[in-house]
């Protein structure tokens, strides 16, 4: 495996050679920030338009090559959170599994409500002044249904209880005016959470370090029979470019 370099003193050695991101120094890219290379993270190093595609071949690139491992050996190789979710992803993918909302577990529907693209994007919204104050993230609809499912999977009681409940104390504060809208967004990195294995990354990330291999391969799963509120996108996909939906068919 390449060396992965910092993204952000990357960043810097290419601007400073008056250099892009291209197919080649792709590979020293960790996993995770990966789709920053087209967008304004990378700054003048961005990658040109032409070049999107070879995005896609890395990533595809660097979860093939275990897609043979068994479930329980996709930690010890993953580079970070996101990869070990979308290894997860794959081979939920290769089973062709399916879960329905309406029987699913409590706890695989707060993670479903946690990881949707709504979440994030309502808090990008307020900090962009697009949503105008604290009480309109309130009243989103998806904000509520992640309010009143956590004391559901808090009493399920197969997940960390204590680390759900510190969730559910800060996305209150944020809701009641006490904390900042970061709570959805980035995780222990912001906002009081007990340490999970070193992980970092949104709640949803962390959420993903609580479960055990086999939670993790169903949480990966298509879902069908959602709520229309819940943005589903259990996928590895790129968002500016989404050639690949699904792994494998580009």
């Amino acid at each position: 495996m390449a060396e992965r370099v910092n993204f952000d003193e990357l960043v810097k050695e290419l601007i400073a050679q008056g250099k892009k991101f291209n197919q080649d120094n792709l590979k020293l890219v960790p996993y995770r920030d990966l789709t920053f290379v087209a967008s304004g993270n990378a700054g003048k190093a961005i990658i040109d338009k032409g070049s999107k595609h070879f995005i896609n071949t890395e990533i595809k690139n660097r979860l093939v090559q275990y897609v043979d491992l068994p479930i329980e050996q996709l930690a010890q190789v993953a580079e970070d959170n996101k990869m070990l979710r979308d290894l997860f992803c794959y081979k939920a993918d290769q089973s062709s599994l399916i879960v329905d909302w309406e029987p699913a577990p409590e706890w695989l529907k707060l993670y479903h409500l946690m990881y949707s693209t709504l979440v994030p994007e309502l808090m990008w919204a307020y900090d962009k002044k697009i949503i105008p104050n604290k009480e309109a993230i309130g009243t989103a609809a998806l904000v509520k249904m992640i309010q009143s499912q956590l004391p559901e999977t808090i009493r399920e009681g197969i997940v960390n209880g204590d680390w759900l409940e510190t969730v559910q104390g800060n996305l209150d504060d944020c809701l009641n005016g006490k904390a900042e809208p970061y709570v959805m967004r980035y995780g222990r990195k912001k906002f009081k959470l007990a340490p999970l294995n070193d992980c970092e990354g949104t709640h949803g990330e962390l959420f993903h370090c609580l479960l055990t291999p086999r939670m993790q391969l169903q949480a990966a799963t298509k879902l069908v029979n959602h709520p229309k509120n819940v943005a589903y996108m259990p996928r590895p996909f790129l968002v500016e470019y989404p050639l690949i939906e699904r792994l494998g068919t580009k």
